[in-house]
C-alpha cells in the first residue's frame, strides 16, 4: 500500500510535465507517419 502511495505521489508529481512529454512525442511520431 504504501508502494502504490509512492508511486500515486510521484505520478501526480510528474504528470503535468510528463503528458505534455507523451503528446509532443506522439505528434513527433504521427507527422512522419501520415507523410508516408
Amino acid at each position: 500500500m504504501y508502494y502504490s502511495q509512492l508511486l500515486q505521489i510521484k505520478a501526480q508529481e510528474e504528470a503535468s510535465e510528463g503528458f505534455i512529454d507523451v503528446v509532443k512525442g506522439a505528434a513527433t511520431l504521427e507527422v512522419p507517419l501520415n507523410r508516408s
